[in-house]
């Protein structure tokens, strides 16, 4: 099995590199998106850092 060569190797980095921002960025969208569906369902919670402990323990 042939190894890509180094110039391949650094095309697909590149393209990983490029598309891992907007990746993230469309995970965090579907998270805030579900989030905010769920609130009125009272399925989700806000509050602060500080909240989180006391949520955990409900």
């Amino acid at each position: 099995m042939d190894k890509p060569g180094i110039e391949d190797q650094q095309y697909l980095q590149e393209i990983i590199h490029r598309r891992l921002p907007d990746a993230k960025c469309t995970a965090i969208f579907s998270r805030a998106k579900q989030a905010k569906a769920d609130v009125p369902k009272q399925a989700s919670r806000s509050g602060t850092a500080k909240d989180l402990p006391a949520d955990l323990n409900d």
